[in-house]
This record gives structure tokens, sequence and C-alpha cells, in this order.
């Protein structure tokens, strides 16, 4: 699993398939293009990859928002549906589409320190995301 933190509100463990050469050497076999210049792979031993398997990506919030916990659920919502869908093409609801985007436009406001989170915590920026 390879880690992405996104916005100071979430860490994100993305699976990837990896092979260990007879030098030990690890090499990606599922490569992402995403401009990582470095990738640090943990091992979990309860993710096996199959044939070109989707396999779901892990999410943890670093906040105790109300609001990152329900993007964090569609974001699983959305993948749940990729991940049950054979072939390259899925289909997900507009709400669903609608709601993340709406929400993730909240999280990337711009705030000052002594202002409240727009996460919805309930704390001050500073406190809270802003950490």
């Amino acid at each position: 699993m390879g880690n992405l933190e996104v916005a100071n509100i979430l860490i994100e463990a993305e699976a990837y398939a990896v092979w260990k050469s007879p030098e030990g050497r690890m090499v990606d076999i599922t490569p992402h293009n995403h401009g990582e210049d470095r990738i640090l792979f943990l091992p979990d031993k309860r993710v096996i990859y199959k044939n070109n398997q989707n396999i779901a990506n892990i999410r943890q919030e670093l906040t105790s928002s109300p609001l990152v916990e329900r993007l964090i659920y569609l974001y699983n919502e959305r993948v749940r549906t990729m991940c049950s869908t054979p072939g390259d093409k899925y289909s997900i609801s507009k709400l669903i589409v609608m709601e993340i985007n709406q929400i993730q436009y909240m999280l990337h406001q711009e705030v000052k320190g002594n202002e409240f989170c727009p996460c919805r915590s309930g704390l001050k920026y500073k406190k809270c995301c802003g950490k």
C-alpha cells in the first residue's frame, strides 16, 4: 500500500501490486500515474491482487469532522461500485459525484488560523485541519 495525505484531512493507503526481484528490489507492476517521485510500499498480507482486479484504498481521517467522515464514506461508495463492476467502465450516481465535489470545495477553502475550520469540526482552523 502507498500512502497519500489529502489536505490535512485524511490519509489514504493506495493499493499497488509489487514484485520483489531476486536481488530484493521492489518493482511496481501496477504503476499509477499521479506524479509521485517516491512511494513507500507497506506490505499488507490481507490484500491479494488477482488478474487486474480493482482493490479499494484504505482511508483514515486526520480530524474529527463529520464532513470528512462523510467524504470518506462517499469515496468508499464510489470505490465499492468500481470494484464490483467488471471491466474498465462503471457508473455512479450523479448525486454522489456532486456531494463529493461540494465537500472537497468546502474543505479546500482558504481559511485564517482563528476562523472556524471549514470541515465543520467546531474547532478553530489552527487547531484542526491547519495543524
